[in-house]
């Protein structure tokens, strides 16, 4: 009975917030903390109060300002723990976040799509997930040492010129300015707009993660050594300029034939740079042809043979 009284309570004085917060703000409620639901005002600079009638604004919900292009900056209230997925994706207007020390977790595409161009991420946020600031115009960001997990490509399509990581940072580092994890055995993403044409991954790599290296606007040539036994899903997908993929020949997983990824036993074809132009024909030892292989390239023409009986999720995604 004292449980359904004080929720009670608290629908009443949502109902009698000013008129102000009302015109703006859609909110629910949880055990005396308020998530921001969605936003109905004219866009510009939004203050996202600490508290609303004493109760405590703790969180921004999922899509709750998604696709407000008038946003052009936003200050977070200072008892936010926790910005939902897709919270202030495609808010195409805005330039400017103030993310107070009491954020933990930024979600899943959380400021993706925006024109943001600088964030400094508060040594309080725990969790960084996938493309959080992807398709942003950050030119350089900071993971803080509090920072102990980390999405797929969390800062794809970028202008990043360069990825730091504090150097107390438990679970990851960063090295000439592409991130690791912290024993440098995984790449999780290199920067889009890193200097420099060519790339060697270093002996220490096993695992090259999802997207790690697309899209890139520089990269010419990835060289992969033989220590690297497993290569994510797009790994160098969208790398607009890239002509050549090569892998060591004493790798055990993987090959390359004509400057294109291909498993050992070449049955798979894993990634075609999309720098390469004109036609191509796909080898007749090729059974499968993975996720993304050909994501965004700028092929004319492809040729697959008879032995091919598997074609991967957006092989030929936004193949121009």
């Amino acid at each position: 009975m004292k449980t359904s009284f004080k929720r009670l309570l608290l629908l009443l004085s949502l109902v009698t917030l000013p008129a102000v917060v009302q015109a703006q703000f859609t909110c629910t409620t949880n055990n005396g903390a308020i998530t921001i639901t969605g936003y109905t005002g004219s866009g510009g600079a939004v203050t996202i109060p600490g508290s609303i009638n004493g109760y405590p604004v703790t969180s921004i919900g999922d899509n709750a300002f998604y696709n407000c292009t008038s946003l052009t900056s936003v200050t977070i209230g200072t008892n936010v723990t926790s910005i939902g997925t897709n919270a202030f994706c495609d808010c195409t207007s805005l330039t400017n976040v103030d993310i107070p020390n009491s954020v933990t977790i930024i979600g899943d595409y959380a400021f993706g799509s925006t024109r943001l161009t600088n964030v400094d991420i508060p040594n309080s946020v725990t969790t960084i997930g996938d493309y959080a600031f992807g398709s942003t115009r950050l030119t350089s960001v900071t993971i803080p040492n509090s920072v102990t997990t980390i999405g797929t490509a969390p800062f794809g399509g970028n202008f990043l010129n360069a990825i730091t990581v504090n150097a107390l940072n438990p679970a990851y580092s960063s090295v000439a300015g592409v991130l690791f994890n912290k024993n440098q055995t995984t790449i999780i993403e290199y920067p889009y707009g890193k200097a420099g044409t060519s790339y060697t991954i270093s002996n220490s790599v096993t695992t090259i993660g999802d997207f790690a290296f697309g899209p890139n606007a520089g990269l010419t040539s990835v060289t992969i050594p033989s220590s690297v036994t497993n290569i994510g899903s797009g790994a160098f997908g969208a790398c607009q300029n890239l002509k050549a993929i090569i892998v060591d020949p004493l790798n055990s997983f993987y090959s390359s034939v004509a400057a294109v990824l291909l498993d050992k036993t070449q049955m798979t074809l894993i990634q075609f740079p999309a720098g390469i132009g004109g036609s191509y024909t796909i080898p007749g030892s090729v059974t499968s042809i993975g996720d993304y292989a050909f994501f965004e390239c700028s092929l004319t023409n492809v040729t697959i043979p008879n032995s091919v009986s598997s074609i991967g999720d957006d092989a030929f995604r936004l193949c121009y």
